[in-house]
């Protein structure tokens, strides 16, 4: 009887195959971390393009992501409680809708639903924290294989320029996730101002998902929250939509869904789960960009009092990690009045807090590591310890 493989097999086997398909990593270096090795395993599906995949490898793969799934905590439906039950009944149609706060690829229901791009092909970047990446990484390399092989059928159909237009659901199987199925879909970017025409279109990706559900007896489907990451869909607007949307469909198909869950991953806050904490060392200097400043004009009531913020799990990790500077492109670590008792509390233990930082995304486009100094300046009239941030790249 043939021995079963562990988890660090199966991680070491699926590093090795994935190595030696591509010509680019063949010669990647591999750490002899466990978490080292499993984000180089991540990052090696991110950025593989669709392609046959040996047999055996993908045995070894289910393997491990289905082991993976099991280590992470597998979520049902029936221990997400309803609206009805930690609300009360007032809110219409309350017995089947949940809100529910955490990672969406632990959840065991008919559905979950994709943000995707309009190529439908998963994100490429490795290791990236959008919930496009996260699905296809734990679903495995099948998921993307099949967008693509719907994306072939729709070009021979369309034409070789065909994307997928904006809230037109597409229906794939899950394969290593514990739901059944994905639904992919584009929701509307927000260019410039939220226009009545985006609006209709969130309402739309709604819709148009529950009849997907409907059409193919999907009775319980999770949303994640549409367009309100890199599509920049304002975020209260946005669940203003939904649930309306959701509520008016259900309305007039109540008996054809047992369930609609709101899933939320935080209250907006920079979490832990965003960011590699094993990267993470004493003294770094660790910034965070989300272009809010670029959004935002400086001065602004919502930059002041809408910016994004960090966790407080997330701060006390930093701080125990001994970092040096904490910089951000917002107003602020905390919003409020939490803000100056952060930075204090920040102070007190050696990390010192930078705000309003320009320019981050030119030090990303360049990639890899760089030095960061930092020069007090003397303004007056401007609160806080005010300093010239400069990246050596």
């Amino acid at each position: 009887m043939a021995r079963q493989s562990t988890q660090d097999e199966r991680l070491d086997l699926l590093i090795r195959d994935f190595k030696a398909e591509s010509a680019e990593y063949r010669d990647l270096p591999v750490p002899g971390d466990r978490e080292d090795k499993r984000r180089i395993l991540r990052s090696l599906m991110n950025v593989r393009m669709p392609r046959k995949t040996a047999e055996r490898t993908l045995l070894i793969q289910d393997e491990y992501l289905t082991e993976r799934a099991a280590e992470r905590g597998v979520v049902r439906l029936a221990d997400i409680p309803t609206l009805a039950e930690t609300c009360g009944n007032d809110l219409p149609l309350a017995y089947k809708l949940s809100l529910w706060q955490g990672d969406i690829t632990r959840l065991a229901v008919d559905a979950i639903v994709n943000a995707a791009n309009s190529q439908m092909l998963g994100c490429f970047i490795p290791m990236h924290s959008c919930i496009d990446n996260c699905i296809h990484s734990f679903a495995g390399v099948q998921l993307r294989a099949e967008c693509k092989r719907q994306m072939d059928a729709l070009r021979e159909r369309y034409g070789a320029d065909y994307e997928q237009p904006t809230a037109v659901p597409m229906l794939t199987d899950a394969y290593n996730l514990p739901a059944k199925k994905v639904i992919h879909i584009v929701g509307p970017i927000v260019e410039y101002a939220l226009t009545k025409e985006l609006e209709q279109d969130l309402a739309r990706c709604y819709r148009n998902t529950l009849e997907l559900c409907r059409e193919n007896g999907l009775r319980s489907v999770a949303f994640c929250c549409i367009s309100t990451g890199v599509f920049r869909f304002p975020p209260e607007r946005a669940a203003q939509i939904a649930v309306a949307t959701v509520r008016d469909w259900l309305s007039e198909h109540e008996s054809d869904m047992d369930r609609v869950i709101f899933n939320v991953f935080s209250d907006r806050s920079r979490a832990i789960r965003d960011i590699d904490l094993s990267a993470v060392g004493k003294d770094m200097f660790l910034a965070f960009y989300t272009g809010f400043i670029e959004r935002e004009p400086y001065g602004s009531p919502a930059y002041f009092q809408a910016h994004p913020q960090l966790s407080r799990a997330l701060i006390e990790a930093l701080l125990e990690k001994e970092v040096s500077i904490i910089g951000l492109d917002f107003a602020g670590i905390r919003r409020g009045k939490e803000h100056p008792l952060t930075d204090q509390a920040c102070a007190d233990r050696g990390v010192f807090i930078v705000e309003n930082l320009c320019n981050l995304k030119s030090v990303l486009d360049v990639g890899g590591a760089c030095t960061v100094h930092t020069y007090p300046m003397n303004y007056a009239d401007m609160s806080g310890l005010p300093c010239r941030v400069v990246a050596e790249v």
